[in-house]
């Protein structure tokens, strides 16, 4: 995986191959990731890991995955990658989120060499409102509809 500076304020971790193939395969919570279809677009397929759902300091994490018909360059590096896959936080009743970690894949679904893995730190951390029939949106309604 490379190193990369972000002038976003982004901080960029690094993790060894071992890391990144857990993260594809195993849910935030510990629990082996359950993919769901989120959407299909005839530029990507993003689908939700109801596994990963679960609170964080009153709001609710849940994780993403974004599979592309055709390779992505980051922004940063250069580097091509055909999967995402997105750690974000919501806020339920104020209906807003916040991406939180984003880690890119050269395979699809989550597979091969890890790209890039980008964390926003909690200082930088600002919750958006979600926009209705968006990503975010979608997004947002399915993680939300898991709550009790």
């Amino acid at each position: 995986m490379h190193r990369i500076s972000l002038a976003t304020g982004l901080a960029v971790v690094s993790a060894s191959a071992v890391v990144a193939t857990a993260f594809a395969a195993v849910s935030t919570s510990g629990v082996a990731a359950q993919w769901e279809p989120l959407t299909e677009y005839p530029t990507f397929v993003a689908e939700f890991d109801a596994a990963s759902v679960h609170p964080n300091g009153g709001l609710l994490e849940a994780t993403f995955r974004f599979t592309h018909s055709q390779p992505q360059t980051n922004v940063d590096s250069g580097l091509k990658y055909l999967s995402a896959q997105v750690q974000s936080l919501f806020d339920c009743d104020g209906k807003q989120f916040a991406p939180f970690r984003r880690v890119e894949f050269a395979g699809p679904k989550g597979t091969g060499k890890e790209i890039a893995t980008v964390v926003v730190p909690p200082s930088k951390m600002k919750l958006a409102n979600v926009v209705p029939e968006s990503m975010n949106g979608l997004m947002f309604n399915r993680v939300c509809a898991k709550r009790q």
